[in-house]
């Protein structure tokens, strides 16, 4: 995690201008300025508005005049060297100016507490009628009849607590009544987009020409029913592991016993019960699509939305239409274990990751014609899912290679015999 220092420098009121002045010409450009002065002065001419004011607020903030600096700790040494330079000279050579003391006092800061500390003090916002602005790291358990809408706020503009946003949201409450089509210009994180979907709109596109934008509002419309649907994935799954840890020591015990025929007749027994197992899994998945019913089971009701349901549903779509290959690696790689030759279960795990990672990098940004964002086609979604069957495809061209040699033909001395002759 990177780390910063917090650099305060005490002065005068008198010398802050100035100072900041020479910071700025150094380079220091990034400082938050505290003055008393200004503090004062800001107070006398509010009294006609407020007749309190925090005695120990006050009390702090006189007589006190700094400039705070943040920077990088793996370049503050350098930096800090010079600025040091830097106040030394200052008295010298503006003698006239009061700076006062000049002096540092240095601070480090975790920068993620900045990037986090804010979420603390963020509660679920109704906004309207109908609507509960509610962060994605929340969890509301009574909507009290609203239509949540979840964001991952991120540094985008469109939290909900502007007065703009909350009047735009109560027009889209007025004005949709269902199957619209929306554009969302300045879409920011998405929440006027996300709002109208809410409301029964049939499609939305959110347009910004900040970058940070595209991103959080893509991954305000996927997160969650991307991270379901993996999660039901992985359930599905839980059979084949079963089957597969049976084979191993099932191979492995024959093996010893030299009766290669039953392992030959096993392993094919094993790969039509995968076969059984696929479709009884694929029958299950593809019910459990119907309506993001799946959905209901690893997210709170409240993120269970049209746009989680049809991420989600693309991923599972996917992945259950290649779980035959995913069956035979589960057979294959634990039969192959069983019966010593582990260079093929490392090249098998080889081939899966550099499948995996070249699809997720080329493959979606090829078809966006650049960086994935909100602006993206669907059809760049479906290419980062594809990265499991085409991992799933390469380890099993790696795992037919033993399959075909050893337990088709049940010809084991093959490999034995390249051992012999490599010692």
């Amino acid at each position: 995690m990177e780390q910063w220092l917090e650099v305060t420098i005490r002065t005068a009121s008198g010398g802050i201008d100035l100072l900041c002045a020479e910071l700025t010409e150094a380079g220091f450009d990034s400082f938050v300025i505290d003055d008393s002065e200004q503090f004062r002065q800001f107070l006398d001419g509010a009294r006609a508005y407020w007749d309190y004011v925090d005695e120990k607020l006050a009390a702090r903030m006189r007589d006190l005049s700094q400039v705070r600096l943040y920077l990088p700790e793996e370049t503050a040494e350098a930096q800090l060297a010079e600025l040091r330079a830097l106040l030394a000279e200052l008295p010298g050579r503006y003698p006239a100016c009061e700076f006062g003391p000049l002096t540092l006092a240095l601070d480090r800061i975790p920068d993620e507490d900045w990037a986090n500390s804010w979420k603390q003090n963020y509660r679920p916002l109704p906004v309207g009628e109908r609507l509960l602005v509610v962060p994605q790291w929340m969890t509301v358990d009574d909507l009290q009849g609203r239509l949540p809408v979840i964001l991952d706020l991120g540094l985008t503009f469109g939290t909900g607590e502007h007065a703009s946003t909350q009047l735009c949201m109560r027009a889209l409450e007025s004005l949709l009544h269902g199957g619209e089509r929306v554009a969302d210009l300045g879409s920011g994180s998405g929440i006027l987009s996300v709002s109208a979907l809410r409301l029964g709109a049939a499609s939305a596109v959110g347009v910004d020409i900040d970058p940070s934008a595209e991103h959080i509002a893509a991954a305000n419309a996927a997160q969650n029913g991307f991270g379901a649907a993996h999660k039901l994935n992985n359930l599905l799954m839980t059979p084949f592991n079963g089957l597969g840890s049976a084979m191993t020591s099932f191979a492995a015990q024959n093996l010893g016993a030299g009766d290669y025929a039953r392992i030959r007749k096993g392993t094919l027994q094993a790969l039509i019960i995968a076969a059984v197992i696929t479709a009884v899994m694929v029958g299950t998945g593809l019910l459990l699509t119907i309506n993001g019913a799946y959905l209901h089971i690893f997210l709170s009701a409240d993120k269970v939305t049209p746009e989680t349901i049809r991420y989600g549903n693309a991923y599972l779509h996917i992945d259950l239409a290649m779980y035959p290959f995913l069956a035979f690696i589960f057979v294959m790689r634990n039969c192959v274990q069983g019966i010593g030759r582990p260079q093929f279960i490392l090249g098998a795990g080889t081939a899966e990751l550099v499948a995996r990672v070249t699809v997720c990098l080329l493959l979606p940004p090829a078809i966006a014609g650049g960086a994935v964002s909100a602006a993206a086609p669907m059809l760049a979604f479906y290419a980062m899912c594809a990265a499991d069957p085409v991992a799933w495809m390469s380890a099993d061209a790696v795992l037919s290679v033993p399959f075909i040699r050893n337990i088709l033909r049940s010809d084991y001395r093959y490999f034995y015999r390249l051992d012999k002759s490599d010692s």
